[in-house]
């Protein structure tokens, strides 16, 4: 029988192997940002200002630098207009208006950077290992109510999933960040509907055998500064990125467990 470590390589360095035939990574020069809102007539304009601004420079007379500000203001004046009406109608069709502020490239996305000093990998996972004590305190009283109450009569077996049910996993995943095995739900969606079944056949394989695959169990950290200048490890979000396929499988564990537990009153009502 062939282990589920050994099913889970194999699908994912045979997707990888797809992109890399199909889809490599390329180097490629950022582009401008692009302005939707400079229409034809404001690059005519823009060329009569730089006629007029060159003519200046060559004869040196007020009456083409006067002429050169009043291109030069008129063609500000229209720009101003012509963005924030383009900004009106984004933002007319989107729900969320930090969303229509960064499609517009009103609002970007900044990265802070993190300090040599604080950049140790091995000393950040040494401060947040040990930031919180090995036995924190309990909820006693809750903790004797679970003690008092003991199951036994219910037991619970993990069921296998339909391809109709991966897929709609698959399609609540909102996050792409590509984990440690270089996957993201990005890649796993131009592999659909045809590799459904693949995935399928894991998550069950899982499910069954009462195993989770050891390299999904790894996840890829990433340091987040808090502030803009961190000067301590404190000042740092440790961000772990999982598998793209771990959350699938480990959302339909979930649903199984919740509907269980609620299903037979397993909780606490304190």
């Amino acid at each position: 029988m062939i282990d589920v470590n050994d099913k889970v390589r194999f699908l994912t360095e045979n997707i990888l192997t797809l992109f890399d035939a199909h889809a490599p990574v390329r180097t490629f020069k950022e582009r401008a940002a692009p302005t939707p809102w400079i229409t034809d007539t404001i690059r005519r304009m823009q060329k009569l200002r730089d006629k007029a601004y060159k003519k200046y420079r060559s004869l040196k007379t007020n009456e083409f630098w006067q002429y050169y500000k009043d291109m030069r203001n008129y063609v500000k004046g229209d720009i101003n207009r012509e963005r924030k009406a383009y900004v009106s109608h984004c933002m007319g069709l989107e729900t969320n208006p930090w969303i229509a502020l960064r499609k517009c490239r009103i609002l970007t996305r900044t990265t802070d950077s993190i300090s040599e000093q604080l950049a140790d990998s091995d000393q950040i996972n040494n401060y947040f290992t040990n930031i919180a004590p090995l036995n924190g305190d309990i909820d006693r009283d809750l903790y004797q109510s679970y003690m008092n109450n003991v199951v036994t009569k219910h037991i619970f077996n993990f069921e296998c999933v339909s391809d109709a049910k991966i897929e709609e996993v698959i399609n609540c995943i909102r996050s792409n960040a590509t984990g440690l095995d270089g996957l993201n739900i990005k890649m796993i969606h131009y592999c659909c509907p045809h590799i459904i079944p693949q995935i399928k056949d894991k998550v069950n394989c899982c499910l069954s055998d009462g195993r989770f695959p050891d390299v999904w169990k790894k996840a890829k950290i990433v340091p987040l500064p808090k502030k803009k200048k961190p000067d301590s490890f404190a000042d740092l979000r440790p961000i772990s990125i999982l598998p793209v396929l771990s959350k699938v499988l480990e959302k339909i564990m979930c649903e199984q467990l919740q509907a269980f537990v609620y299903k037979h009153k397993l909780l606490s009502e304190t």
